[in-house]
């Protein structure tokens, strides 16, 4: 799964790197997002692309209260084109989630001790892009608010020797067909096995613990600490 990771590419250069036409909102650059935040993400309504905000944890329209987000921060690559509360999303509202770099937890062997995080990002540090579904939902009052879920695939030998599951991400020849509204659940579904099937996009590295409380931000986060700080998959089996 992914259930923090780092969003601290600045808003200009996004809107640079995806080739946005128009940005709507901006976020605050974070080394600790949590669910419920605030990200950006690029949508791709009337053909066009648009660098927008999105809260992480999908609120499907028809709920009463946005509590369901913390719950639906991820949505699995091989069950999201028919499970109800994602299955319209992912027919038609797709999105690219941005991302610096993502975090995952690993328990010794046995399950003993407190978990270990480690940062997992691309080696020459340029940006994710996550593939992604939205919702639109409104309130008691009627105001709007758009909410997103990051699809999660089976991990490769990198991460998956942390953790059994990574984000799914898209390369740029992806982009166009996964926003493109049109394209429908089996085109999405192709898409999404291509990415897959795509050697995996990360460099790995222990970090300090600090990363564990949601209120601790900083790029000291993604720091490695001690003497040793590249991972070596291998040590985790």
């Amino acid at each position: 799964m992914c259930g923090r990771f780092v969003a601290a590419t600045p808003t200009e250069v996004l809107a640079e790197r995806f080739e946005v036409g128009e940005v709507l909102g901006t976020v605050a650059p974070s080394w600790n997002v949590a669910p419920t935040r605030d990200v950006h993400a690029v949508t791709g309504e009337e053909g066009r692309r648009r660098l927008e905000v999105l809260g992480w944890g999908l609120v499907p329209p028809w709920s009463r209260n946005p509590s369901a987000a913390a719950k639906l921060i991820n949505a699995r690559a091989e069950t999201v084109h028919e499970r109800p509360v994602f299955q319209p999303a992912f027919r038609s509202r797709r999105c690219l989630i941005s991302a610096t770099g993502v975090y995952e937890w690993r328990r010794r062997p046995g399950g003993t001790g407190r978990p270990e995080p480690f940062y997992f990002a691309r080696p020459d540090g340029d940006v994710l892009a996550l593939a992604g579904i939205w919702e639109a939902w409104s309130d008691p009052t009627g105001r709007p608010r758009r909410t997103c879920a990051i699809i999660t695939g089976p991990a490769g030998p990198v991460m998956g020797a942390v953790h059994g599951r990574a984000p799914v991400v898209l390369t740029d020849e992806a982009w166009d067909d996964w926003l493109d509204p049109t394209m429908g659940s089996s085109g999405a579904r192709l898409v999404l096995e291509a990415a897959m099937a795509a050697p995996e996009p990360w460099e790995a590295r222990a970090v300090g613990r600090e990363v564990n409380d949601v209120a601790t931000d900083g790029p000291h986060l993604i720091a490695a600490p001690g003497p040793a700080p590249l991972f070596d998959p291998g040590s985790a089996r």
